[in-house]
């Protein structure tokens, strides 16, 4: 699956007149560009990087924030080189976990204390077009079921390799994680439980 691409609107009225950015370097020294032709494009798992140096640039938030534009073609020369140590399969994703704001890949979610539901898309973690979600049902009396994880790519697929499920796995207990954060009783003496004894409770009360 093809990477989406972004260059990186810094200034200007609007992202096709304004300036762009044309280079940075490891420590956030960048320059700009006000021809799209010349301007830097970035890979979206780049992303988390490039905020990164533009923050130590001094760059404003609302460029780091709403400024990366989509775009689907890079001229030659203009790909951002990672400062990172490159990293393949299992240990780029739990480097992506690491790094990941899952709000920015949130697609949908309705958390209580009485459990719902969340879908991202997976198109950070290099899956392009594909979702995961999970759930979790309310057992009764103040009890929260154990939280399950689906994603479109093994919903879809007969068979997939073990490296995949690998990846899935790892991007899958992370998501359930980041759930049971949103949806334990927190500070609730009766009620409150760690993930792993969460897991432990039935999947419903049915």
């Amino acid at each position: 699956m093809k990477e989406q691409l972004f260059y990186v609107w810094i200034e200007g009225f609007s992202p096709w007149r304004g300036e762009k950015l044309m280079s940075i370097d490891k420590d956030g020294n960048y320059e700009v560009t006000q021809y799209l032709t010349k301007a830097l494009r970035v890979k979206r798992s780049d992303i988390p990087e490039v905020k990164i140096l533009l923050k130590k640039a001094g760059v404003s938030d609302w460029a780091i924030e709403e400024g990366f534009i989509r775009t689907t073609y890079c001229p030659k020369g203009c790909m951002f080189k990672s400062f990172i140590p490159k990293l393949s399969g299992l240990d780029l994703i739990k480097k992506k976990i690491d790094q990941v704001n899952w709000e920015d890949i949130t697609l949908r979610c309705e958390a209580s204390g009485r459990g719902g539901g969340i879908e991202i898309s997976l198109d950070y973690f290099g899956y392009e077009g594909e979702k995961m979600a999970a759930y979790q049902n309310y057992l009764g009396g103040g009890m929260l079921g154990a939280i399950q994880v689906n994603d479109t790519i093994r919903r879809q697929s007969l068979s997939t390799t073990e490296e995949i499920a690998q990846e899935l796995d790892a991007i899958g207990e992370a998501l359930m994680r980041y759930f049971h954060s949103l949806t334990n009783h927190e500070g609730d003496e009766w009620e409150e439980a760690s993930f792993e004894e969460n897991q432990k409770r039935p999947v419903s009360a049915y």
